[in-house]
């Protein structure tokens, strides 16, 4: 049930139109004051949460100041699915059905992850999705300390060598910096395996948790902008692009209807 494109297209819309989603500080901020203190303890409908809302929800998140879920009455969920797959309640198999359903529910939801070979548990995902997106994965406390670095799975041989080459175990080299410069990428180089990716992997192992993007800045919305009838001629506001045509791009302005920039207007 939880591959059922129709069954998963049902339960995002439930999750869409019932769900909230609620933030709370992290116990490292907790005594902190910082811009994101009005989400320490804040919960929203995900159907009328604006936009710059979730932005500064998830940006707190990646500054490790705010904790974030979505809430959703499982129970609902469950009997909303069950009604999609249950023809007959009185069934002498209508128990086993509904432990299907809440079982399949369940996995669809909280899969969880000890190891980054448990992505190949997840539903439809083959070993391309998998080359593809393990190394961009962090799995923080599983049984492979690699696991929650951007070193990829298929090179984890290569550090557990290095380690070995310095009397240490993988967890040991990590983040340890006096380690990571004795080693030699060069001396690692095979057929599989270039100078450059070895480079990175040092670089990880002697900073791991570094994100390698460029900073860059997201747009805030004005608390005192909200509606259109707050807009004034020649006022300046911070947007975000929400599509791009031939004839110019729609840009959020947090009034809960995108404007115009015409392409005449873009420099």
């Amino acid at each position: 049930m939880s591959d059922d494109a129709n069954i998963r297209g049902v339960l995002r819309n439930f999750i869409i139109s019932t769900g909230s989603i609620c933030s709370k500080v992290t116990k490292a901020a907790q005594n902190l004051k910082t811009k994101y203190d009005m989400y320490y303890d804040y919960s929203e409908s995900l159907k009328s949460v604006l936009g710059h809302r979730l932005l500064a929800i998830r940006r707190g998140s990646k500054e490790q100041v705010l904790s974030w879920k979505i809430v959703v009455e499982d129970q609902d969920a469950i009997d909303l699915i069950l009604s999609k797959v249950a023809v007959n309640n009185r069934s002498l198999f209508y128990p086993e059905l509904y432990t299907a359903v809440k079982t399949a529910y369940e996995r669809h939801l909280y899969l969880s992850l000890k190891d980054k070979n448990d992505l190949m548990k997840v539903p439809l995902f083959g070993e391309k999705t998998f080359k593809q997106c393990a190394g961009f994965l962090r799995i923080a406390g599983g049984v492979n300390p690699l696991d929650n670095s951007a070193v990829h799975p298929e090179s984890y041989s290569v550090v557990e060598q290095m380690a070995k080459d310095l009397s240490v175990d993988v967890s040991g080299l990590i983040g340890n910096e006096g380690l990571v410069k004795k080693i030699d990428p060069k001396k690692y180089v095979t057929q599989d395996i270039g100078l450059l990716t070895l480079n990175d992997i040092v670089a990880e192992l002697k900073k791991p948790g570094i994100d390698p993007r460029e900073d860059f800045s997201t747009a805030e919305f004005s608390d005192d902008i909200n509606t259109l009838e707050d807009l004034k001629e020649n006022i300046i506001l911070g947007g975000t692009v929400t599509n791009v045509t031939n004839f110019g791009a729609f840009v959020d302005i947090g009034v809960h209807q995108d404007g115009l920039v015409h392409i005449s207007n873009q420099s």
